[in-house]
């Protein structure tokens, strides 16, 4: 299967929630647009998007990192300097709240 993707991808991240029976990729571009797919019955299922952009913020000299909590609860999100994003919800029904606190 050949999806499409239009931009650069900035960060890649497989991972699977506990209850599970198929992974989920996490990608970000560097335009900062976020999106998580599943791969299930030869189709291609959409399970978060989002844009992460932050307009006043200053990219991230190491680029972007991410971390996800093993439970899938949380998507930790290092765009920029000085900010940490948390993406909060269950793997398989993502709130939109996004929240920035000071990395130092």
């Amino acid at each position: 299967m050949d999806v499409p993707i239009y931009g650069r991808v900035a960060a890649l991240e497989l991972f699977r929630p506990p209850s599970a029976t198929t992974d989920l990729l996490l990608f970000i571009t560097e335009q900062y647009q976020l999106v998580v797919l599943q791969y299930e019955n030869g189709e291609l299922i959409t399970r978060a998007i989002g844009d992460m952009a932050d307009p006043v913020a200053r990219p991230a000299l190491e680029g972007i990192k991410t971390v996800i909590d093993p439970n899938c609860r949380l998507i930790g999100l290092h765009m920029y300097e000085g900010l940490f994003k948390v993406c909060v919800g269950g793997c398989l029904g993502w709130r939109s709240h996004v929240w920035g606190a000071p990395t130092r």
